[in-house]
């Protein structure tokens, strides 16, 4: 019955799924009670009862689902009996659970835990086993996460090359295989934003389209895989201003927002990504409502994440990039005020060496060189030369940022130079 109902669930999500994943940790938690401690048969149904309230955290958001699921699988694996075959999904189950809770609280032990128990996992299943595409794609998965920490290229790389071994035998499962395409898409996006390959990033959109493609129809990962392709589509159409990829980004994260429930995590980074694809388009449309819906899905996104996650750095990057769009569109100071207030919250959160500090060190600097542009103010034009001539040098930063940085902080130079001239 608990296997019925959690397969409705994964199918549905809906309210009807709700009282299935309801009514499967009831099954699950009865069960694990009436099972003697350390019998055979009780780490199964207490692997079962993590992957099952992981899954219900992971779609309504919970935090308390969350912990009880961490809970449950340690006790799965310190009950395990020696040799037993199913251990990799014990592994597999619980660093599940602790990369979902890294995700909410940037706990850098869960990350690294995840990662041991995801490679144990992978290493220990036989070739064939019914499990293995889901471990091999959530070590990848945690992988590409430590990367964005750490930019570390070791991470992406070792990632790609789990995902493309794993796809040259694809699982027999419709969702495995939509899950392996789609982390591989991921994958090669990063990878496009440390090397500017272009042939990284058309790959990433054709196979983030493949694996939407494959999925059932309400399945749950929809969601993630939209957010994933919007974000690639952005990133191209960044590079080629064709309007058809920033029209797809943002029909993409529409999808991405109204399939995820209020309030939880996950729907502000998808807020946050629709509100960069709106505004990216409304800067080549210039409809007015574009940016409206801009700002507000951004600010919403703001409300909704917690002061010291550390994705909150790139949703404020983003709102702030566009309330100084706003300025520039309607010549009201206080717009810019705003942006520049709202840029320079995004950086405390951020590590010194992190991956995305020299974006948002870019967003902050074109906002005061634009307030620079306009008042003459010393202290801005100073302050932008330093920020941009920072990220011009930065070695984490992309390529095309760097020539950006680069060209501005040059041309702040060359003004600065005919001023006191």
């Amino acid at each position: 019955l608990a296997a019925a109902l959690r397969l409705r669930f994964d199918q549905t999500g809906t309210a009807t799924g709700r009282r299935d994943i309801d009514a499967v940790i009831e099954v699950l938690k009865r069960a694990a009670a009436q099972i003697p401690a350390h019998h055979p048969g009780r780490a199964g149904v207490l692997t079962s009862l993590c992957a099952a309230l992981r899954a219900r955290y992971d779609r309504f958001g919970d935090g308390a689902d969350l912990e009880a699921a961490i809970d449950a699988g340690r006790q799965a694996i310190s009950e395990a009996p020696a040799g037993d075959t199913d251990q990799p999904e014990y592994f597999l189950n619980l660093g599940v659970a602790l990369m979902s809770r890294f995700g909410l609280t940037a706990r850098s032990a869960d990350l690294a835990e995840a990662i041991d128990l995801l490679g144990r996992a992978a290493a220990s299943a036989p070739s064939r086993h019914a499990g293995r595409s889901r471990m091999t794609a959530s070590l990848a998965a945690a992988l590409w996460i430590r990367f964005g920490v750490s930019g570390a290229d070791d991470d992406l790389d070792r990632a790609i090359d789990i995902l493309r071994q794993a796809l040259a035998d694809p699982p027999p499962g419709i969702t495995d295989h939509a899950r392996l395409l789609s982390n591989l898409g991921v994958g090669l996006w990063g990878r496009f934003g440390r090397s500017g390959a272009a042939a990284d990033l058309d790959a990433a959109i054709e196979i983030g389209t493949e694996a939407i493609a494959v999925l059932p129809p309400g399945d749950v990962n929809l969601a993630r895989f939209q957010s994933n392709l919007s974000i690639a589509l952005r990133a191209r159409f960044e590079r080629t201003k064709a309007s058809q990829d920033i029209d797809r980004a943002v029909a993409a994260a529409r999808i991405a927002v109204a399939d995820t429930m209020p309030g939880h995590l996950d729907r502000a980074r998808y807020l946050s990504s629709m509100g960069d694809a709106l505004h990216e388009k409304f800067r080549q449309a210039g409809q007015a409502q574009d940016l409206s819906e801009a700002i507000e899905a951004l600010s919403e996104a703001a409300n909704i994440i917690p002061p010291e996650h550390p994705d909150r750095s790139k949703v404020l990057s983003g709102q702030g990039n566009a309330l100084r769009t706003l300025y520039e569109q309607t010549g009201v100071p206080g717009h810019l005020d705003y942006a520049i207030k709202v840029l320079r919250s995004s950086l405390p959160t951020t590590p010194a060496d992190g991956a995305d500090r020299a974006g948002l060190l870019f967003n902050l600097g074109k906002a005061l060189q634009t307030r620079f542009e306009t008042t003459s103010s010393a202290g801005d034009g100073t302050e932008a030369l330093s920020v941009l001539s920072a990220v011009a040098s930065s070695a984490t930063a992309r390529p095309y940022l760097r020539a950006q940085a680069a060209r501005s902080a040059a041309a702040l130079a060359a003004g600065s130079q005919a001023h006191d001239a």
